[in-house]
């Protein structure tokens, strides 16, 4: 039995890496490299063995997510989307040591949304996706995280074939969220307003993401259990959650705009590229 097999039997919306496709190795061959670049400079600070061991850990996982996230968010642009969004992405968690939890949250989000398994969120994927939302929630100290759950689970319960049970799910994160923050179980967050140049580059990257939403017209990906073609409205969905993620986690107080780094990045490592694309195009239709 296959990976990806044994996979699907344990959940709907996991993706096993498979080998057999280059991009995936050319992953695998970056994960480690990512894991040593965090450890060395970790070491280089004079932290210790173990600090230096959990951030090689979270290195690999600063090059893994970007990557899988950008995969959600532009399903047929498997090499320079996908790997320029990991570059960004990557570079924006170095550079600002920001969170890797809003990009997870994002990722399973997009996932229950555009189905790119090609199979619908079984009940414990819906209960784990939950749980990590109003985790978010909590350490974000804002309801917004888990508001961003729940808008995808309305959206995969409204868009065709619908999964009604997933009103309950959307209902547990909004409700959730509230609770953990209005009950005062949240840690307290100062409120900070972020400096010109973040404010101004999520604008930037937030209207670009928007062209990308409006131009995904068509998507030739398939499901990867089922082989059928993904559903353009459900992947553009996808695109709108992780959007709303990263304006959630923005909401967050002093946390705000750089513990979303990565998301940010990779929507615009996404999106800059769908862009020139656009741009090359338009102006071979003029000549």
């Amino acid at each position: 039995m296959k990976s990806s097999e044994r996979m699907y039997e344990i959940s709907a919306i996991g993706r096993p890496l498979d080998p057999s496709y280059g991009t995936n190795r050319a992953l695998l061959f970056l994960l480690p490299i990512g894991a040593i670049v965090a450890a060395g400079m970790a070491l280089a600070g004079g932290v210790g063995p173990g600090t230096a061991a959990a951030r090689a850990v979270l290195g690999a996982l600063a090059v893994l997510l970007p990557w899988a996230l950008a995969r959600e968010l532009a399903p047929d642009d498997e090499i320079t989307g996908a790997f320029v969004a990991l570059a960004l992405g990557y570079a924006a968690w170095l550079w600002l040591d920001a969170a890797l939890l809003p990009v997870l949250a994002a990722l399973l989000f997009a996932r229950v949304v555009n189905r790119s398994t090609g199979l619908a969120a079984t009940g414990l994927d819906s209960l784990v996706v939950a749980a990590v939302a109003l985790f978010a929630a909590w350490r974000a100290g804002t309801p917004w995280p888990a508001v961003a759950g729940a808008a995808a689970f309305v959206f995969d319960a409204v868009l065709a074939p619908g999964r009604p049970r997933q009103w309950l799910f959307a209902g547990l994160c909004a409700a959730g969220g509230v609770g953990l923050t209005t009950a005062g179980l949240a840690p307290d967050v100062v409120p900070l307003q972020p400096g010109l140049v973040p404010r101004t580059a999520a604008t930037v990257i937030m209207v670009l993401a928007i062209a990308l939403i409006a131009t995904t017209r068509s998507v030739q990906a398939c499901g990867d259990a089922t082989g059928e073609p993904l559903s353009a409205a459900r992947v553009r969905a996808g695109q709108f959650i992780v959007l709303l993620t990263a304006l959630a986690v923005a909401a967050s107080g002093s946390t705000g705009i750089e513990t979303g780094a990565v998301i940010w990045a990779v929507l615009a490592g996404v999106a800059v590229p769908a862009f020139v694309r656009g741009l090359a195009a338009a102006g071979g239709r003029r000549s």
